[in-house]
């Protein structure tokens, strides 16, 4: 979090003045310069002069991965002096002879001059995204680097010209990995998040389809109101022109007429808003199951519920109507769930296929349902569920809205079994309607 909080702030410095952003500039760099200070701790001595190879410098690339504003020659420029005081802090401490610490001093040039040369090259390009062909500049830097440190040493001859070159491929491997390993992560980030907002989408959409398919049942009563208010009117008129009644059954028919067309440009609106659903591909059968399993999953953690789903499938097919599937099978596993009192909670999917229809069997454990109810459950507004509470009582539209899906829009039957604590819904669906070629 304290390496995100001085980072990070570079993917807003564009938006602030320019004293702020200077600021944040020396705060990153000051940040930084002591993270390569304390690595540079990890050394390796390879030659008896005081020359060392140390893990510090690998943060400067890193650092340029992980934001491209991070101020590279000032970090380095800041880090070569303090990696010198604190070795020299070490040997004190450690009670070495002092006038040794000087064979460090070179090592300030190493720094200098691999955050100048970085610096020079990512003014051209971009180490995010990673690409392998930056290996190559990254790890020429390295050993230019180190020939700048053994030019200053006097030691610049073949045999070391050799081991700095191996030292620069060891470091740029250890880079690579690191920086591979930030690529790898912050993509299967993004993925598992992606992956939770496309199945959070589709299922508001097929929440939102259902409701537009009760909706659309509702218009037609509206129509069916107004048509009866004004045929009451017109008879009331025959009968007793002018009369209380007839005006006020005029008043009706109105004032219907006045909310179909407000509840018309709403069901439009909602129908617009999920057009271009229709003409986006459709799914497989098991995606269908995998986005109902982890809201499931979710929703029975969030109620204290253990419970194990389990599907059956016979045989995987692409459907285009995965929104009425995933509304339908929602409904029903949702049910289950919610009227599960005992622990733990068995709910099964079953698939089957009878050679012209695709044949599904929604199984629970969950405590059955009342034969004396068992008839008027697809009635709309029926309903079991009450906060004893609140007083609230469920909409009841549910299993109503479920069998309207099955039969009108897929042209398929659905029934209910419940006996001995479990219960069965069976549902059988045409192929020629809901199965489609990918």
């Amino acid at each position: 979090m304290y390496f995100d909080k001085y980072l990070q702030q570079g993917e807003i410095i564009n938006s602030m003045g320019a004293n702020t952003k200077e600021m944040i500039k020396w705060k990153q760099a000051v940040f930084g310069a002591v993270c390569v200070m304390l690595a540079s701790q990890i050394s390796i001595g390879l030659l008896d002069n005081g020359f060392k190879v140390s893990a510090g410098v690998l943060f400067l690339p890193i650092f340029s991965f992980y934001i491209s504003s991070f101020p590279i020659f000032r970090t380095a420029a800041i880090s070569a002096p303090l990696v010198f005081l604190l070795r020299g802090l070490v040997w004190c401490l450690s009670q070495k002879d002092p006038w040794l610490l000087a064979e460090d001093a070179p090592e300030i040039l190493f720094y200098l001059a691999y955050g100048f040369f970085l610096f020079l090259w990512l003014r051209k390009v971009s180490l995010h995204p990673f690409r392998f062909s930056a290996l190559f500049p990254i790890a020429g830097i390295d050993f230019l680097a180190n020939c700048v440190e053994l030019l200053v040493r006097n030691d610049l001859e073949g045999e070391r010209l050799l081991q700095i070159a191996l030292v620069a491929i060891v470091r740029t491997a250890a880079i690579t990995g690191f920086l591979w390993a930030l690529e790898w992560y912050g993509f299967s980030v993004l993925h598992r998040e992606d992956t939770q907002r496309y199945q959070r989408l589709l299922t508001m959409t097929s929440i939102l389809r259902g409701e537009l398919a009760w909706m659309q049942k509702s218009a037609s009563m509206i129509e069916g109101t107004m048509n009866a208010a004004y045929s009451l009117y017109s008879r009331l008129r025959e009968s007793q022109p002018d009369s209380q009644e007839s005006l006020c059954a005029l008043s009706i028919a109105k004032d219907i007429h006045e909310v179909k067309k407000e509840y018309m440009l709403i069901l439009r609106g909602i129908t617009e808003a999920l057009q271009k659903e229709k003409e986006e591909d459709g799914m497989w059968f098991s995606k269908i199951w995998s986005v109902l399993f982890n809201g499931l999953s979710r929703a029975a953690q969030d109620a204290g519920k253990h419970a194990e789903f389990s599907l059956v499938l016979t045989k995987d097919f692409y459907t285009r109507h995965q929104y009425e599937l995933l509304s339908i099978f929602r409904n029903l596993l949702n049910n289950a769930l919610e009227a599960a009192k005992l622990d733990p909670v068995k709910i099964r999917l079953v698939q089957e296929d009878d050679g012209e229809n695709w044949l599904f069997k929604v199984w629970d454990t969950c405590g059955g349902i009342p034969s004396q109810v068992l008839d008027k459950i697809f009635l709309a507004g029926f309903s079991t569920k009450i906060n004893y509470e609140t007083g609230e009582i469920n909409r009841g539209l549910g299993l109503s809205l479920v069998r309207d899906l099955v039969e009108d829009t897929l042209s398929g039957s659905i029934r209910v079994e419940s006996q001995n604590g479990e219960t069965i819904f069976f549902l059988k669906i045409p192929k020629g309607i809901v199965e489609e070629e990918p």
